[in-house]
């Protein structure tokens, strides 16, 4: 590492083919110290958050052929082997594993070790496919109506990959129904098909074959299409549109619809495509929600909204110029990685921190605390307790590099409500000599009104109303930025130069902007290297509407006095400007600071400063800022750390101190105390004043804990958030958790909401024997503002058991439950309960006797405007117990008999009169299917439907004759008397005639 290198850094891996094409991964932590650094235990079961995981960012080199794999044991002490003229190294226990990728054809893979060869002969083959299917056809006539019925089903998946690499992913399922209706509507979005169908695997809770489910093919819809080849693909389904957090139009929701990306296979020498074309069309049938919260210190963070859209989320932490509303940078965070979410309860815990506050450049400030906002963003989207319009969505993006060092771009997006159109378009240009030296320039055009956001200072505890978009319906308004770098090694130079405009119109909106009013900022900011000594200068102005300007101006030197004492200088000047005729005082002056700061690095691990800063010229209501201070990060022990910062002057007192003790790789304590006494207009926020403690503790192999908490604001206006956490895991099979979550604020309005939880987990795997897994949760919130809350208390209750008592039998159940009470919130009263029970006889050595029985009891309450699970908004509520058993014998190798019995139980309420009634039902099905020859069988079925309280019994029967055309192909044609489901939840209008059944699958 270089000597002057600082001590914390970030490194990137990249891999390159011989066209140039690279894969790279995400940034990644560099620590930089004088001592030795505990090692990991590279042989070890996994333990470190991160180890283990795929870190990729980029993958531009295509992969084609397939992947061997060798490996051995006991390897002969200073042996030599290699794998097709490659030397393979063995590990210190002398084993070895090497994986090598081959293209389509036949391969000898030779192994040699010493004197002796072993040669294999390998086939990859040029493609490799998977496909299932079956389409089903039943035609008939109604001897009764005189109506004809035409009935069908096609379902299908295919999974498969070619010599070129294309690789092709589908499926398509229109479900049993009306021939007219099996296409019409199949690339719309069904909700129930990501839960779940009401199919037969409702019906059976388990059918006993131990079969797993994984679902290849991501789609809300009936129907899933990937197509993609290298880095180029198209496909209908579920998908995030892919955007740059840098660029100025971009979307942050996942949709369903249609998107493609081509890329050239030319690839510039930065790893680039030569030109990249994306777009993305689609359906919404959900609100979008952008949640705005200021870093609190802590964790936790409260979305607005509970129930949310599982996958919908994006989480960006960002840090904002709050006097310009420049971004200055952004991060997207990964879940699992960087933070993990409880959608039902909706909060979202960080795996790190979020400080309220960053640092800026310069040594003048009147934010001793950090110039910067950081801000963590949440956008989501939900389902409102009364449903969602359909709307319509689509954008895209062209890019190409004219030359190696120019890049220009095209960009849309356009969602249509019909009451608030919202579109953006806009265009930009880049040119780069390399990542340090580049020219940028984005302009947009927004149209309608945008976005609604709602801000928290609080960690999402006290929601501020929410910030109207600032758009209006047909009303244009334009934003322009413009950036560029000069990296003065170009030059022959050290340091570098950069520089910034800003402008948006009132009312222009994207992401990341919402203009109220005209803004205007440009800058500029840099550093420049003068022997041992640096110069460091930078000057900006802001302007707000016609009314309100900022400008800021300084100059300084970096200078070393020895080698471990540094010394800053600054001289900065501030003016601004307030034309309102009653503007604020504070707005309207002139200041002129001196500053300066003595940086000593004392011991090997620990670094003090002293500072320093006064006011030589002051004019208008612009106060004096004179301030000192003093701050320091001491490395107390090899994993005990203290950092801290205080000062005072005019603007009142500030500072901070952090107490981190990590003892080990998966253990760390965490406690912060804040004090800033200058943000006289964030009183509940944690950046005011906060106290935190958090920890994270692997106490054994077994257990491990969470915990955290913040409380924030001054007397009136407090806020305390708590979160705490456990989790056992005694061993690979069982693992328990518990996790507690409870707030409280005072809001300005002097309103005290309180909000508690607790959820409980709990898995046991046991592929031989048992499985199990139960989630409950509880929250409760009160308030004691009638006008807005009272109370409202929700019970969830997730879980399902899997029971293997012998080769033969299976047992399986499951249980959901939904109970929430209360009044005002988005969460509207309601209960909905369902219960499944099921026991299953599949033996392994024959399968002459095989026997199902399932239970099911549903208890669907809704409110007073939410859908029933048969998906109508006026549906009644209804109490259900469904039993259903089952079997198949075989008399012999040309008999098969089947009974089955089915009883139902249902108490039906209507929502609007009350009134109430009950019914049961009984149905029974006898089946004898005989195998008259090799590809012919007949089957006969009675059908017998009897409902005591409407004193009705129905019986149908049905005979059919089948020919085996071939392996893929059956026809059948029969005749019907009566047209009874065996589907307890309905039952179908009488049919009684002749028809027609034709199947095909492959």
């Amino acid at each position: 590492m270089p000597a002057d290198a600082p001590d914390a850094m970030a490194y990137v891996l990249r891999v390159y083919d011989a066209q140039g094409r690279r894969d790279e991964t995400v940034p990644l932590p560099l620590i930089r110290s004088d001592r030795e650094l505990p090692g990991s235990e590279l042989t070890g079961p996994v333990i470190a958050a991160g180890e283990g995981e795929d870190r990729t960012a980029r993958r531009r080199i295509p992969v084609r052929g397939g992947a061997i794999t060798v490996s051995g044991t006991d390897m002969p002490a200073g042996g030599q082997l290699s794998l097709m003229g490659e030397p393979v190294v063995p590990d210190i226990r002398r084993n070895f594993v090497i994986q090598r990728i081959l293209p389509p054809g036949t391969h000898d893979v030779t192994i040699n070790a010493g004197n002796e060869s072993q040669a294999q002969s390998v086939t990859i083959p040029h493609r490799d496919i998977f496909a299932t299917g079956i389409a089903d056809i039943t035609l008939g006539r109604d001897r009764v109506s005189g109506e004809n019925w035409r009935y069908g089903r096609v379902a299908g998946f295919v999974d498969g990959v070619y010599a070129n690499g294309t690789r092709l992913t589908a499926s398509v399922d229109t479900r049993d129904t009306e021939m007219r209706d099996m296409f019409r509507n199949i690339t719309r979005r069904h909700p129930d098909q990501v839960l779940r169908g009401i199919e037969d695997r409702d019906v059976w809770v388990t059918t006993g074959d131990d079969s797993k489910t994984e679902n290849l093919a991501p789609t809300s819809g009936r129907f899933y299409l990937r197509l993609e080849r290298d880095n180029s693909h198209i496909m209908w389904g579920d998908f995030r549109p892919e955007s740059d957090l840098s660029r100025v139009v971009r979307t942050d929701r996942t949709l369903y619809g249609l998107s493609g990306r081509f890329e050239t296979t030319e690839t510039m020498p930065n790893g680039e495509a030569r030109a990249t074309v994306t777009g993305y069309a689609a359906q919404i049938d959900r609100l979008t929600q952008r949640d705005v919260f200021r870093g609190t210190g802590g964790s936790s963070y409260f979305l607005s909204r509970r129930d949310i859209e599982s996958g919908t989320e994006t989480l960006i932490a960002e840090v904002r110029d709050p006097v310009s509303g420049r971004i200055i940078s952004t991060r997207r965070l990964v879940e699992g990685r960087d933070y993990r979410i409880d959608y039902v309860q909706g909060v979202v815990i960080l795996n790190e921190p979020l400080g309220p506050t960053a640092g800026g450049s310069g040594l003048s400030s009147d934010r001793p605390m950090g110039d910067y906002d950081v801000n963590l963003i949440a956008q989501y989207d939900y389902v409102p307790a009364a449903g969602a319009s359909l709307t319509s969505t689509y954008g895209g993006r062209a890019e190409a590099w004219l030359t190696q060092n120019v890049r220009v771009g095209v960009s849309g997006s356009r969602e249509t409500t019909g009451l608030a159109d919202n579109t953006l378009v806009g265009a930009d240009i880049l040119v780069q000599r390399h990542e340090g030296t580049y020219i940028s320039l984005d302009a947009a055009r927004s149209e309608g009104p945008g976005l609604n956001t709602r801000p928290s200072l609080t960690g999402g505890l006290d929601l501020d109303d929410d910030q109207v978009a600032a758009g209006v319906r047909g009303q244009r308004a334009l934003g322009v930025r413009a950036e560029g770098r000069l990296d003065l090694a170009d030059l022959g130079g050290e340091g570098h130069v950069f520089g910034w405009y800003e402008h948006r119109q009132a009312g222009f909106w994207s992401p990341d902007y919402n203009a109220t009013e005209t803004e205007r900022s440009y800058g500029i900011d840099g550093a420049i290297g003068l022997g041992q000594a640096t110069l460091t200068f930078g000057a900006e102005e802001a302007r707000r509407g016609a009314d309100r300007r900022t400008q800021k101006a300084r100059i300084g030197v970096d200078t070393p006095l020895r080698d471990d004492l540094a010394l800053e200088v600054e001289l900065a000047h501030r003016t601004e400007r307030n034309m309102a005729a009653a503007a604020p005082t504070g707005e309207n002056g002139t200041r002129t600071d001196i500053a300066a700061r003595l940086t000593w690095d004392a011991f090997e691990d620990a670094r003090l400063w002293v500072f320093g800063q006064a006011t030589v010229r002051q004019s208008g209501d612009l106060a004096r800022d004179n301030r000192i201070g003093a701050g320091g990060e001491v490395d107390l022990t090899d994993t005990l750390t203290l950092s801290g910062e205080a000062s005072t002057g005019n603007l009142g007192f500030a500072g901070r101190a952090d107490l981190t003790y990590r003892p080990n790789a998966t253990t760390s304590y965490r406690l912060g105390l804040r004090e800033d006494r200058t943000r006289t207009n964030e009183l509940s926020s944690a950046a005011r004043r906060s106290i935190s403690f958090g920890a994270d503790r692997k106490i054994n192999d077994a257990w491990s804990a969470t915990t955290e908490t913040v409380m924030g604001g001054i007397r009136d206006r407090r806020s305390l958030t708590s979160t705490y956490g456990v989790t056992y895991t005694p061993d690979e099979v069982r693992s328990y958790s518990m996790g507690v979550l409870t707030g409280e604020t005072r809001e300005s309005d002097g309103t005290t909401v309180k909000r508690d939880g607790v959820s409980f987990g709990l898995t046991h795997n046991n592929a031989n024997s048992v499985n199990y897994r139960l989630r409950a949760e509880y929250r409760r919130d009160r308030s004691d503002n009638p006008d807005r809350f009272t109370k409202r208390n929700s019970w969830l209750v997730s879980g399902d058991l899997g029971y293997q008592t012998s080769d033969d039998w299976r047992l399986i159940a499951a249980l959901d439950l939904v109970l929430s009470s209360g009044d005002g919130m988005s969460l509207r009263d309601g209960r909905y309960i369902e219960g499944k029970l099921g026991y299953a006889y599949r033996p392994v050595d024959n399968d002459r006797l095989n026997a199902l029985f399932s239970y099911t009891f549903l208890d669907d309450q809704p409110g007073g405007d939410q859908i029933n699970i048969d998906g109508n908004i006026g549906g009644p509520h209804q109490r259900s117990h469904i039993l259903n058993a089952a079997m198949n014998y075989d008399l012999d190798e040309r008999w098969t008999l089947g009974l089955k019995y089915g009883f139902r139980h249902r108490e039906q309420t209507d929502r609007i009169t009350g009134e109430s009634t009950r019914s049961t039902a009984h149905l029974g099905i006898a089946r004898l299917d005989y195998r008259i020859v090799q590809k012919w069988d007949i089957m006969g079925e009675v059908r017998a439907f009897h409902a005591p309280q409407a004193n009705t019994t129905e019986v149908g029967a049905l005979l059919g004759v089948y020919r085996e055309v071939n392996p893929n192909a059956r026809i059948g044609i029969g005749y019907s008397w009566g047209g009874i489901s065996d589907d307890m939840r309905r039952i179908d209008r009488a049919r009684e005639g002749l028809f027609l059944n034709i199947i095909g699958k492959f």
